[in-house]
Parts: C-alpha cells; structure tokens; sequence
C-alpha cells in the first residue's frame, strides 16, 4: 500500500471508516501512533511453524526486527500464540468448501481471467451443508482462541512468509505459501508489514507485526521503530 511508514500513517484517515456500501466497515475509533509508548508494548515472536519452515534469512529478518523493539524499550519474548496453525488449515477447508465456486465469482467480479496468480483453483468435493456450519464453528473458536490470548499481549512478531517475496505472477510456483499471514487475514486485526531482509536473490523480505483489535497505532507506531533500525523499503536496482 506504500513505501514507508509515515505515508501510510498519511493514507489511513482517508480509507478508514464507514463508507455507506461496506456492510463489514464500523465505526472503529483510530487512534494516533505517535502517542504510543513503545516501553510499555508486550511483544511476543516466533519464527517458525509446521506448515513451512522458513528461511534462513527470514529468520534473522525477525529477529532483527524483535530486536529493534526490544532496544526501543518494548518487552519482548519468545512465544507463539495458540491456534494460529488451525486457523490457516481451517480456511482453506472453508475456503474450498464450495469446490472452488466462491473463488471463482470473486475473481471474475475483479475482472481477473481465468485463476489469476493462482495458476489454477484447487478442485476439491463440496461438502455437505452440515459439515460447512461445523468449520464455521470450529472457525469462530479459533478466532476466540486467538482474542483471548491477545488480551495480553500487544503485539505479535513473525515472518510474513516463509520465504522472501515473490516476483509478479510467481504466486502460483511450487514453495509459495501463506500460513504466516493467513491466520491475521481471518481475524481481520490490523497488521503492519515491513521490509527487513534481502535475500541472496536481492528480494525483500517483510516481517510482519500484528497488533490487537482496533490498535492500528499500535502497529505503525511499532513498524515506524523497525523500519528506522532496519532501513525499510530500498529501491531496486537498475
């Protein structure tokens, strides 16, 4: 959505809030990042999950970026909230429940052809009815899971993918995988997202921090620190 913290902080008020089409949009209060007091954030972060294990310069991405806020006063701690791997298996049972038909009127209503970056939709048995309201359930449970867990904590520190970002049209290519961010996307909590590596490759790779329901200033006031100590987006070479 942008290059660097400070223009996002610029871009939020404009997109935020009710817009009188959005059934999904409330009225949220949003809050200034920088009245947040970085020493009193409670920070945990994780660098690794079952699903895929990242790479080695993704790893030392995160931890640099933990380590930013540990040094900006922040009190930092390994740990890996609870239920972040079944809500990414879980999705995708959802999200394929249908064979594939909800994602299909959702790319054709974007006006993408075909399967997009996809490269192809994952053709799957529809599942009865009954079984469609018991992932929605489990879902919900999840997403509680998660809110509970959260009540104690400010901010959530990982990789955003296990590797470093793609390149256009590269999503589709055996390895890619979402199970970092996927978790955050179901919850719909805000996340900030900043380049902290380079690959061997020359990529960039984001490390991603994930703050509480509606504290949005908590997570640009957090990626506004790891992006002064780890330099943020770079131009690519020419």
């Amino acid at each position: 959505m942008a290059r660097r913290v400070e223009d996002l902080n610029l871009v939020l008020p404009l997109v935020s809030g009710p817009d009188g089409r959005d059934p999904h949009a409330v009225p949220g209060p949003l809050l200034d990042p920088g009245r947040v007091d970085l020493r009193s954030l409670r920070v945990v972060t994780f660098t690794d999950n079952p699903l895929r294990t990242p790479t080695a310069e993704t790893i030392k991405a995160t931890e640099t970026a933990a380590a930013a806020l540990r040094a900006a006063g922040a009190r930092v701690e390994q740990q890996k909230p609870p239920g972040l791997d079944d809500a990414t298996e879980l999705w995708h049972k959802i999200a394929f429940a249908d064979g594939g038909a909800w994602l299909r009127r959702l790319l054709k209503d974007a006006g993408t052809p075909g399967a997009g970056s996809l490269g192809e939709i994952p053709s799957k048995d529809e599942v009865p009815v009954g079984q469609l309201t018991l992932l929605i359930e489990q879902l919900d449970e999840v997403r509680s899971q998660l809110l509970r867990y959260m009540q104690k904590v400010d901010l959530i520190v990982c990789p955003v993918m296990a590797m470093p970002a793609v390149r256009h049209g590269e999503s589709a290519k055996p390895g890619y995988a979402d199970g970092y961010n996927e978790p955050h996307n179901i919850t719909g909590w805000p996340v900030a997202v900043v380049r902290v590596g380079t690959s061997p490759e020359g990529l960039p790779i984001g490390v991603q921090l994930v703050a509480q329901p509606w504290r949005e200033d908590v997570a640009l006031a957090a990626a506004k620190v790891v992006e002064s100590a780890s330099g943020g987006w770079k131009p690519p070479p020419v």
